[in-house]
């Protein structure tokens, strides 16, 4: 996150989980402001005399002194966005269906705006320079995300387009006559902009694309760019990741043996079902492919020659001769299968897969996949034959993580979140009678059952468990060393792969990106 003041003399930012400022024009040291990230994850904004931050925290709002002093709460909860006068704040939840309107000195309500519209989540708002107008994106929960504009004064609410592809970050130009926005396609942001009616808020024309890809870190937590200095420039905090996988044995030592190697995002590791090969996926922020690699030594292998798709998720067949994998892009998620040799097997991608990706393989004729709004996985035979689900009583929570099926096909392990009935934790599930058992309280992600049929793996804060299902009480810690990313294990236990992700952030300010642009109308004259 990196925003300028409106005089464009101040640059304030974060950097090392600390919230800094710094003075642009006599170049001096930082000035550390805050180093409680939970006062700002939801975003920071300068108010008009750039003497002071506005902060949007996860349990209160803040105002806090610019060049360093003791943050004032206002007592209010919500995600929130400071209007360009300063005076007024728009607050919302995720899970209503209107912006609260406070005041910025003493967090007092004053007005209520309606979003409108059928919608599940309430995603990231915005206001027009002249606060007339508030523009909201919203989410359906399945795969539609929603543009509108909303008269703050008259509580009016007009869609301006609809997407199927993920929203993001909102925001004005300097005359309220555009909308910028990002569009999130696999793991690229494109800024686009759609043009507005300064005076109703409706739509006077098409979409269009300004950037094919900014480098910032976008989703509805992030505040990802905005536009300074009459509105020609954009601000932002540009975001760079890069990942390699390395592979540990079990005990006391140590040693790590890198699988990859350079600069580009390699992850999700998987061994192979006799634990001789390791599949990943590696690419970069617009496209990725599936690779292979003997766990012992060798190089890896290009089994996918995918263009502007991101390889997600992935699994092993059982006889461990292809690999099926889900990809996500413009077109939304698709389901693939590639044998060894890198011949593509033809395969029809089911509806209601979710977009992130989760696959796992039944038996060789059968594939599981996660479904949108994570309550339930499909059952997609490959012979043909009708899909079913896993299970049938889906309303009870989220399964939050991938299935593990066991070397018998019999038994899955996820983990499910259950609120309805309380429930919640690390549950086997039954294909042959669909009886469920929870096994373990704790949210442990599960990753791999051992050869024996018994013996789960599992991960949870960067380090891997051990358990036998038929005894919850047999949880133990392995011996491997601890991994910050995604982490697989050997079915023998014997080695581990670890994803290790590195990323730089700096901030950046683009002159003139939108050729298109005009400035900000000069002040009127009293």
């Amino acid at each position: 996150m990196a925003t300028l003041s409106p005089d464009g003399r101040f640059l304030a930012y974060e950097e090392g989980g600390v919230l800094w400022v710094r003075n642009l024009v006599d170049g001096g040291r930082p000035v550390e402001v805050s180093r409680d990230g939970s006062r700002w994850r939801y975003g920071f904004q300068w108010f008009p005399d750039a003497t002071r931050l506005f902060l949007s925290g996860d349990s209160a709002l803040y105002v806090v002194p610019s060049l360093g002093g003791a943050p004032r709460s206002l007592n209010v909860r919500g995600r929130a966005r400071l209007a360009g006068d300063g005076r007024r704040v728009a607050v919302w939840y995720d899970n209503r269906h209107w912006i609260s309107v406070v005041n910025s000195e003493t967090g007092a309500r004053q007005d209520s705006v309606p979003v409108g519209g059928a919608f599940m989540w309430l995603l990231t708002v915005d206001w027009s320079p002249d606060a007339r107008f508030l523009a909201a994106i919203t989410s359906d929960g399945v795969r539609r995300y929603t543009l509108r504009t909303l008269n703050a004064a008259n509580r009016s609410a007009r869609v301006v387009l609809g997407d199927s592809v993920f929203l993001t970050n909102p925001r004005w130009d300097a005359r309220s006559s555009a909308i910028y926005y990002l569009r999130i396609v696999g793991g690229a942001s494109q800024l686009w902009k759609v043009p507005v009616s300064s005076s109703t808020g409706a739509r006077t024309g098409a979409p269009t694309m300004v950037m094919p890809f900014l480098e910032a870190l976008a989703d509805v937590a992030s505040h990802s760019f905005d536009l300074v200095e009459t509105g020609q420039h954009i601000a932002y905090q540009r975001f760079r990741q890069s990942s390699n996988i390395w592979i540990a044995r079990a005990g006391p030592d140590t040693t790590r043996r890198w699988l990859t190697r350079g600069s580009a995002i390699s992850g999700n590791p998987q061994f192979s079902p006799d634990g001789r090969m390791v599949a990943f996926v590696q690419g970069d922020p617009t496209s990725s492919n599936v690779f292979v690699v003997d766990s012992d030594s060798g190089p890896a292998t290009q089994l996918t020659f995918l263009r502007d798709r991101q390889g997600v998720n992935l699994a092993w067949s059982p006889s461990a001769r292809r690999i099926a994998y889900c990809t996500v892009g413009e077109a939304g998620p698709q389901l693939g299968i590639v044998t060894l040799a890198g011949t593509p097997v033809a395969v029809p991608t089911p509806s209601g897969l979710s977009d992130a990706c989760e696959v796992a393989w039944g038996a060789e004729d059968e594939i599981l996949y996660g479904r949108v709004g994570s309550r339930n996985f499909g059952v997609l035979p490959l012979s043909g034959g009708p899909k079913r689900l896993l299970v049938t009583n889906d309303s009870v929570g989220w399964m939050l993580s991938a299935v593990r099926i066991d070397p018998s096909g019999d038994r899955v392990a996820v983990l499910w979140r259950r609120p309805r009935d309380g429930n919640e934790g690390l549950w086997i599930i039954s294909r042959r009678d669909s009886s469920q058992r929870r096994v373990v309280v704790p949210d442990l992600w599960p990753l791999r059952w051992a050869s024996d049929g018994q013996t789960l793996y599992a991960s949870r804060g960067g380090h891997v468990y051990r358990l036998d299902v038929s005894r919850p009480d047999s949880l133990e810690a392995t011996v491997f060393p601890a991994c910050r990313g995604k982490v697989d294990v050997a079915p023998d236990g014997s080695l581990m792969a670890c994803v290790d992700a590195q990323a730089t952030s700096d901030a950046w300010l683009i002159r003139n990106f939108d050729p298109t642009a005009r400035p900000a109308p000069p002040p009127r004259r009293p």
